[in-house]
């Protein structure tokens, strides 16, 4: 039995995916007391550095890495389809780019790859023929830290997936902490740039953007040309615009910000801002933070931001949770900003899947009859679009259910199977798709997943939740 937490994206739940179940999917070890000379199975066998780690990882596979500062002597590069975790998340777990001595970014990440729960500091990217990305270019990062990198454009990150992540203090000619990138749910605080402070051509997703500023007569403290959903901008500076400058922000809140004006050339729907137009929701009165001064940006009771959003323009096609992991959408009509005032953490929604009515593993006779049943209960998820999935392992063939309800083969391949049901989330009761007698002797072992985003594509590395149950045939 399985859960989704919501913490980032929609499905979002910390598995790494059905792959690592699916198929022959390994796990290798990395530790500062390894040795790159060992072949990285196990923690006694682990790797010393993260790159001799990712160098035999396959598609699919995981490179687990634990406590320690991670000393690079060049960027790491990930190419292949994998997910670089940490044990114990970025507080414990640091790679240092040694960009004074290397003069390189700390990741370079394939659009498939994602790094879990790293701190990322000192890496440059300062050649003007590698000047994008100090701390990563490319790729997913969840869970992260990104301080103190630089870079000629993008000092944090260039066209990066953020979940959950902090960016602080890392600095560029342009894009101070992001460039081309999505952030959902993150922090960026004290970044600097020439253009950009905080974020530059970039979709931020219940972001807080504060203390972030530019060089001398800059433009764009916290954002440029970026577009802002569920956005509290505050205490950014910059010469012209210390908030945004040639951008969009949707139920936002721009307040307490350094510049001339605040706001320059932008479009503000439904937004807290003292310079705010009329019309189009927009507001000018003060948000009532509970403290500013000390950081929190949550609204206090009475704030003119509660209920003030518009729905239609909050982010729940990507989470349905504000920066604290709560409902984004709480007493019906969202907030203006990053935090949802008196919410709560949704529900896990739960996917089952049993065999002749357990969920436990179980032992039957050849002669016996095999009931293969799923079930979800989708909770505050229900009405997303997702696809969905039933797979089995019958000995050493693969099979997947088609949406004809007919158990079809394929190669083991997940990009050669297709979904039951592309469509959205709802409540199913206990629903049979196998019922047969007589099943040779053997191992059975049965998947029931869901994915994000809808598109007949399995995910494996992505927004997923998962339940199997294995039937022993003797």
């Amino acid at each position: 039995m399985n859960y989704f937490k919501g913490l980032t994206g929609v499905l979002m739940i910390g598995l790494f995916g059905l792959a690592t179940q699916l198929s022959s999917a390994a796990t290798y070890y990395v530790s500062p007391s390894g040795n790159d000379a060992n072949n990285g199975s196990s923690w006694v066998l682990a790797k010393k550095t993260i790159q001799a780690g990712v160098d035999v990882a396959g598609n699919g596979d995981t490179v687990l890495v634990t406590n320690g500062e991670y000393v690079l002597s060049g960027q790491i590069i990930v190419s292949n389809n994998i997910v670089v975790r940490s044990v114990n998340g970025p507080t414990r777990t640091m790679v240092n780019g040694n960009g004074q001595v290397t003069f390189s970014r700390c990741f370079y990440l394939g659009s498939d790859c994602i790094l879990d729960g790293f701190t990322l500091t000192n890496g440059y990217a300062l050649n003007p023929t590698n000047a994008y990305g100090g701390g990563a270019f490319g790729g997913t990062l969840t869970s992260c830290m990104l301080s103190g990198n630089s870079a000629g454009i993008g000092g944090g990150a260039h066209r990066s997936t953020l979940n959950n992540c902090t960016l602080a203090g890392n600095s560029a000619g342009t894009a101070g902490g992001a460039y081309q990138s999505t952030l959902n749910n993150c922090t960026l605080i004290g970044n600097l740039a020439y253009l950009g402070g905080g974020a530059f051509e970039s979709t931020l997703n219940n972001c807080t953007l504060s203390g972030n500023f530019t060089a001398s007569y800059g433009t764009g403290g916290g954002a440029y040309q970026s577009t802002l959903n569920n956005c509290t901008l505050t205490g950014n500076s910059a010469f012209i615009a210390g908030a945004a400058y040639q951008s969009t922000l949707n139920n936002c809140i721009v307040y307490y910000n350094t510049g001339t004006p605040q706001c320059d050339a932008v479009t503000m729907r439904y937004t807290c801002a003292p310079d705010a137009p009329a019309g189009d929701g927009n507001i000018t009165n003060e948000p009532m933070f509970v403290c500013k001064n000390n950081g929190n940006y949550r609204l206090s009771a009475g704030s003119p931001c509660i209920n003030a959003g518009d729905n239609s323009l909050a982010p729940t096609n990507i989470t349905l949770v504000d920066l604290d992991g709560n409902l984004r959408i709480w007493n019906i009509t969202v907030d203006m900003g990053a935090y949802e005032y008196g919410s709560v953490p949704p529900n896990p929604a739960v996917l089952v899947i049993k065999a002749n009515g357990s969920s436990d593993n179980v032992i039957i006779n050849n002669s016996d009859n095999l009931s293969i049943t799923v079930q979800i209960d989708p909770e505050e998820f229900a009405g997303i679009n997702v696809d969905w999935w039933v797979i089995a392992l019958a000995n050493s063939s693969w099979y997947y259910l088609n949406s004809s309800m007919q158990w079809t083969p394929f190669d083991g391949n997940l990009s050669n199977c297709h979904p039951v049901y592309p469509g959205a989330l709802f409540n199913l009761p206990a629903t049979e798709v196998l019922n047969m007698t007589g099943l040779p002797v053997g191992s059975y072992t049965f998947w029931f997943a869901v994915d994000y985003p809808m598109d007949g594509i399995l995910n494996p590395n992505g927004q997923i939740l998962l339940d199997k149950v294995t039937v022993t045939v003797q």
